[in-house]
């Protein structure tokens, strides 16, 4: 965020959130505050859903920038999260889990009763977004594909069925954007392998309706984490970012596999999205 006024008005919503909630929220017990963590695959918008959330004066958000939760982007080990929760003044807090997508599970026992919401977006969008972060990225599908541990974070929770299929659709003279596909598809099959197409405390969220219906879908996700719903949280969104470029060339093979994966995805969230409106 380089907008210094945008900048100036962010930290005054902080400050005056953080009063706010330590005198509301000042008899606070540790049973009435609940964790939420943001998940999903890189550059699929939940960016966008922490920016939302902050807007809201229940919340306590904890960006993966944020030094007191992370170390280069990873979550720092649980006692530092639990600590941060139990010192918070609010009684949602939210905290992004990109790398920790496949400990998902784990991580919402262990902060029992926790929620997670899911982002989704179009590969197409989510890729051309990639490219431009960062360029002649392919986050290290190369040696992924040998060994799943290679990739440090990128490889885990993997199943050997998963391994296989991404092993089958790549070869080493392939583009950057087919690179990024495997990615996305493999990343997402997270999602169903630890069975969140049924689990009723997790919110699959599709980012192209989250920003052509604001209002919405704005809606849904403060009522499924039980908090009030601030017309600023929806204002703010833009619908710019969808199609902005065209869709990047990728091998036929893997575009029919991330189609179905899209199809799988947009299939959960149509179905389970009467449970949030």
């Amino acid at each position: 965020m380089n907008d210094i006024p945008a900048r100036l008005r962010r930290l005054s919503l902080l400050r005056l959130k953080r009063m706010r909630q330590v005198w509301r929220h000042r008899f606070l017990s540790d049973a009435e505050r609940e964790l939420t963590f943001v998940s999903g695959v890189q550059r699929s918008g939940t960016n966008l859903v922490m920016d939302i959330l902050e807007r809201g004066w229940e919340t306590d958000v904890f960006h993966e920038s944020d030094p007191r939760a992370f170390d280069n982007y990873v979550m720092r080990d649980v006692p530092v999260i639990r600590r941060l929760v139990e010192t918070s003044p609010s009684r949602r807090v939210v905290v992004k889990a990109l790398c920790e997508a496949s400990d998902l599970t784990r991580l919402m026992d262990v902060f029992a009763p926790a929620r997670a919401i899911w982002m989704f977006r179009h590969y197409d969008d989510m890729i051309n977004s990639n490219m431009v972060a960062w360029p002649g990225g392919r986050n290290q599908i190369d040696a992924i594909v040998k060994d799943r541990a290679s990739g440090d974070w990128r490889g885990k929770g993997m199943t050997d069925e998963t391994h296989a299929i991404v092993r089958e659709h790549y070869h080493p003279g392939m583009n950057d954007a087919s690179a990024l596909a495997l990615f996305w598809y493999y990343r997402n099959q997270l999602f169903f392998d630890q069975g969140f197409d049924r689990h009723d405390r997790v919110m699959l969220m599709q980012y192209e309706a989250l920003v052509t219906d604001p209002a919405k879908h704005v809606g849904g996700m403060t009522r499924f984490m039980d908090v009030a719903c601030r017309p600023s949280m929806s204002t703010m969104i833009s619908r710019g970012s969808i199609g902005k470029k065209f869709p990047p060339v990728i091998d036929d093979r893997i575009r029919a596999l991330c189609d179905a994966m899209l199809a799988r995805l947009d299939a959960v969230w149509k179905a389970r999205w009467e449970d949030y409106a």
